[in-house]
């Protein structure tokens, strides 16, 4: 039945429900139209960002480039027709780079010159009508591009329309898939980069919020490609890159981070943690004076500007300092270091680094770091013609630092047989793609202060070489042994102490050694720029002194052909033609002179309890610390009345305080499970660690034994 009422109710509720949902449509509309005037004005501010970032480049040649251009737009002596991977069309518009920030810069007696503008339109204009392309695709979606962002955000305003939309045309999204796989790390920043240059262009909030989002989703840990590793070491190409793309991932997102600030599209706290983590805890970590590891910086070894690298970490520090400004202190500390105003170290402790099979330690007197590779990382590339010679890089390649210049330069006229840390035969396997090895027992223990590195070398395929190489590392010295040393090569086997710059006298045993090549034999010790090589057993070895030669078009083919010339340092221990169960065992003691290094060999201070294809491992009684590398499960008698023993091959660390001892300990691949039995004084403890899982396996933990 009908009821009055009821309907009465119906018909109130209806009406009052349409007038909230028209009045929240009406706010809906305010807020939205509240939203776009913001929107212009960050996306405003952020262009006004972009073009002071610009400003910022050089342009001292582009006075000089006006004057050669033709009429025309273009430039004689480029050939506009090359595509191969030194793509010589790309200096056009490097050029006219030049030339925009010279024309919009306020501190030129050119700026704003009508000659300077007409030469930047037909330079554009050549470009666009030419369209050069190469058979990269790097040099076809990305190299012109950086160019042509900083040349249209200069120009915006005094540009016609059609070379505008031309410009714009050749910005890409991160979502472009030139090469046929999905797009990650820094070369997905690269693409939201083009799209950010593009939004600001057109005024695009959609383009500014979708390259903003983009950037900041490759902020994160993870073990894949492209990303920050648990550990704060970064990938790309499967291969540690802390320069190269990794610098490029860093500097690039807090410079967005930086132009996005106080915006709506500014990053978030998490994302500029883990870019702060990563500076301070991986970045910093691989940093001497103005060295970024060289073992950290894949294929740029062969580009003359990867000598000092870690100059590009200064403008990061600062910017850093301005979002996170409670880390200022160690932001400045790190600059001031780099730039060489203050502490001689950016870190000091030890780490290994179990995501890419690295390792360092760093003292106030010196640096030094392992590169290793195993089954599950790549060690070293060859692309588009660039480290062709650098084969033997990852198989333990150990660099040794007091300022940080002791190898600036030399990779032209390097002998890449003779690599420091490096035992191989004595020639050259060509690389390419990339190196790795089929063995996974590489890794490293480490409690932050001491550690304890290790590699299982096993390759075959034509360059034949074994061993089990380990180090172990202190705080005046560091110990470098080798067992089971073969191979079946014909050609004679080596272990490099180091091949560095030529810095003043070498000294053997008290007596300097003339420049020139020497074979000598029963050596104690060998002295070279403060670093002395300590041989517990008087061994016979190979000394080198003097110029070497080459060209930087050896290792990289994009690079110059003229020769250099550096004097050099090498140093090696020599095995033999098909070597069979050689061994090794040599101590570096940095920052010394003659009468310390004599006397330390007199009376050294740490012993070499094993150097076998079992176990390796070396006491420093002073410090209380042992470091061993079980390759199978053994024991190892310590002293008399200490013995251990593990049931796993692994890598372990014990610190006797008083009567406390710290076991630390770490398995490169597995077990998750490791039984530790110390046996002192008639008793016996069984340790059980349990260690780290998924991506952190290779970590260490300890554990303390009363």
């Amino acid at each position: 039945m009908y009821k009055p009422k009821t309907f009465l109710l119906v018909t109130c509720t209806t009406l009052c429900l349409f007038c909230l949902i028209a009045i929240n449509n009406l706010l809906s509309l305010s807020e939205a139209a509240l939203a776009e005037p913001e929107a212009e004005r960050d996306i405003s501010l952020i262009g006004e960002r972009l073009q002071s970032l610009y400003l910022a480049g050089k342009h001292s040649g582009a006075e000089k480039f006006l004057s050669e251009q033709d009429a025309g737009g273009f430039w004689q002596d480029i050939n506009y027709s090359d595509q191969s991977n030194n793509f010589a069309p790309q200096a056009h518009l490097d050029r006219l780079q030049e030339m925009a920030i010279a024309y919009r810069s306020t501190s030129r007696s050119d700026g704003q010159s009508i000659a300077m503008l007409r030469g930047i339109k037909n330079g554009l204009a050549y470009w666009f009508h030419k369209k050069p392309v190469a058979t990269n695709w790097w040099f076809n979606e990305v190299g012109p591009q950086l160019a042509l962002e900083q040349i249209l955000i200069l120009m915006n305003r005094d540009l016609p329309d059609s070379l505008m939309q031309a410009g714009i045309g050749y910005l890409y999204d991160p979502d472009h898939n030139p090469s046929g796989t999905k797009q990650s790390g820094q070369n997905l920043i690269w693409f939201a980069q083009e799209q950010l240059v593009r939004g600001v262009l057109t005024g695009s909030q959609s383009d500014v919020s979708n390259a903003a989002h983009s950037m900041q989703s490759v902020i994160a840990i993870a073990p894949k490609e492209g990303s920050i590793q648990p550990d704060n070491s970064f990938h790309q190409h499967g291969l540690l890159y802390m320069g190269g793309y990794g610098m490029g991932f860093l500097k690039d997102n807090v410079t967005c981070a930086t132009i996005f600030r106080g915006t709506r599209f500014a990053y978030g706290a998490p994302q500029i943690d883990i870019l702060s983590n990563f500076l301070l805890q991986g970045s910093r970590l691989m940093v001497r004076g103005k060295m970024l590891d060289y073992g950290a910086i894949g294929r740029e070894i062969s580009r003359p500007a990867g000598a000092q690298e870690a100059i590009q970490l200064i403008d990061v520090c600062e910017m850093l300092a301005k979002l996170r400004p409670d880390k200022q202190s160690e932001y400045q500390e790190l600059e001031q270091h780099i730039q060489g105003t203050g502490l001689p170290y950016g870190f000091r402790g030890h780490k290994h680094f179990w995501n890419s099979d690295f390792t360092v330690h760093e003292r106030s007197e010196y640096y030094t770091s392992v590169k290793m590779v195993s089954r599950r990382t790549s060690g070293a590339e060859s692309i588009n013609g660039e480290n062709l010679k650098g084969f033997w890089i990852p198989f333990g390649v150990n660099y040794i630092a007091r300022r940080g210049d002791e190898y600036a330069g030399i990779f032209p006229v390097w002998d890449w047989a003779h690599l420091p840390g490096v035992t191989c035969p004595d020639e050259l396997p060509s690389l390419g793609p990339k190196v790795s090895q089929s063995n996974g027992f590489v890794g490293g223990v480490s409690d932050n202060h001491y550690g304890a590195s290790a590699m299982l070398l096993d390759l075959e395929d034509g360059h034949s070489i074994h061993a089990h190489k380990s180090w172990f590392f202190f705080d005046d010295e560091f110990v470098a042994l080798g067992a089971g040393i073969s191979s079946a090569e014909p050609a004679s086997v080596s272990t490099t102490l180091n091949q560095s710059l030529l810095h003043g006298d070498v000294i053997v045993d008290n007596s300097i050694i003339p420049i020139g090549q020497h074979d000598l034999k029963g050596v104690s010790w060998v002295l070279h720029d403060r670093i002395g090589y300590v041989l517990p057993a008087k061994s016979n070895l190979t000394l080198k002194s003097g110029a070497q030669i080459g060209a930087w078009s050896s290792i990289n083919v994009l690079k110059p052909k003229h020769p250099e010339r550096e004097d050099v340092f090498s140093v090696w221990l020599d095995h033999g033609v098909r070597p069979r169960g050689a061994s090794y065992q040599y101590i570096v003691v940095p920052d010394t002179d003659a009468t310390k290094l004599d006397a330390y060999s007199n009376r050294i201070p740490v012993k070499i309890l094993a150097n076998t294809v079992d176990v390796q491992a070396v006491e420093n009684e002073r410090l209380g610390t042992c470091e061993m590398v079980f390759y199978k499960p053994g024991s190892l008698r310590l002293r008399k009345d200490l013995m251990i023993s593990v049931d796993q091959p692994c890598m372990a660390m014990l610190v006797k305080k008083g009567d406390t001892m710290t076991l630390t300990a770490s398995s490169p691949e597995g077990p998750l499970r490791l039984n530790i039995t110390i046996s002192s004084a008639g008793s016996t403890k069984t340790v059980a660690i349990a260690l780290p899982e998924g991506a952190k396996v290779g970590a260490s933990r300890s554990t303390t034994i009363e």
